[in-house]
């Protein structure tokens, strides 16, 4: 039997039409630009994704709440359920965080210890991911995060600065911290998790 009379009146005259699985060519000027910069994380339980590097663009609502963000380079990470990215900084890297509601949540904390801040020893606790909440970090503030639900968060992040895995590189950005170097009383703030 053929096709157009297994098909006839399921829902009215030529309204069903053959599914075609073929590739019908691709679009003159459009792109599929597989990531090629990925990174997996298993230490903290999943992986870093370069979703686009930029000559720099400002992030005009983050410049109206007072923080000014060049926008360099844009990072998707999925962080696995009870995985936590201890305290770490960036001398000269500012970040904004934002976690999609309805993909998962993390805690984040922040804490300053910049020896000029006015702020020195605040610590600063966000859950993103619950309401659409974007976390703007200074250059030279400690930051990481934890998830401590039961499923993947997908966090999306912003940063001034694109990202070099090599530390020996004039460009690499990031500094982990020991515990021993941190104030007594700041740790006592900290949940376990946090503590680097």
């Amino acid at each position: 039997m053929a096709w157009e009379e297994r098909v006839h009146g399921l829902a009215g005259e030529g309204i069903v039409t053959r599914q075609i699985y073929s590739s019908a060519g691709f679009i003159d000027g459009a792109v599929v630009l597989n990531i090629a910069r990925a990174f997996p994380d298993p230490e903290n339980g999943g992986s870093i994704r370069e979703i686009a590097r930029l000559d720099g663009v400002a992030h005009v609502e983050l410049a109206r709440a007072g923080f000014d963000l060049e926008i360099r380079q844009i990072n998707v990470t999925v962080v696995q359920p009870g995985c936590a990215v201890g305290l770490h900084v960036h001398p000269e890297q500012r970040e904004a965080w934002f976690v999609l509601p309805g993909f998962g949540r993390l805690t984040a904390y922040a804490v300053d210890l910049r020896p000029e801040s006015p702020t020195r020893g605040a610590v600063n606790r966000v859950v993103l991911g619950y309401r659409d909440t974007l976390l703007g970090i200074p250059q030279g503030v400690l930051h990481g995060y934890h998830n401590a639900t039961e499923r993947e968060a997908v966090l999306i992040y912003l940063t001034s600065h694109h990202f070099d895995a090599d530390p020996e590189s004039p460009a690499f950005q990031e500094g982990r911290v020991r515990p021993s170097d941190l104030p007594v009383e700041l740790c006592a703030q900290l949940p376990p998790h946090m503590r680097p």
